[in-house]
């Protein structure tokens, strides 16, 4: 899977909540990161189940960013939202957003 753009230029990347009534979307609202990479579509993967979270940046970027899949009797998530040069982990919303998908993915949901 590989993205068609990419730029870490540390600008702010705005998250929304595409189907809010996934289980890996509770509780989340749509937010922003305010420094971050970016990346864009087509991104070349299996046609996701839900589209859970798409970002979108000021220059008009969009990629979809919260991906799930059901394969055989496994559960996928594909999260995009940060990168190992913008500590974006330690936002609430990507916190809230992991520990859904990791209770989702293990069928606890």
């Amino acid at each position: 899977c590989e993205p068609s753009g990419w730029r870490e230029d540390g600008r702010p990347e705005h998250i929304l909540v595409n189907d809010p009534d996934h289980p890996v979307a509770r509780g989340v609202a749509p937010f922003t990161i305010s420094r971050t990479d970016m990346f864009a579509e087509p991104f070349a993967v299996p046609k996701p189940e839900s589209v859970v979270l798409v970002s979108h940046w000021d220059r008009g970027e969009t990629m979809r960013s919260g991906l799930t899949w059901t394969i055989e009797r496994g559960r996928v998530v594909y999260l995009r939202p940060g990168h190992d040069a913008f500590p974006v982990l330690f936002h609430p919303a990507v916190r809230r957003v992991l520990a859904n998908a990791a209770l989702w993915a293990a069928r606890r949901t």
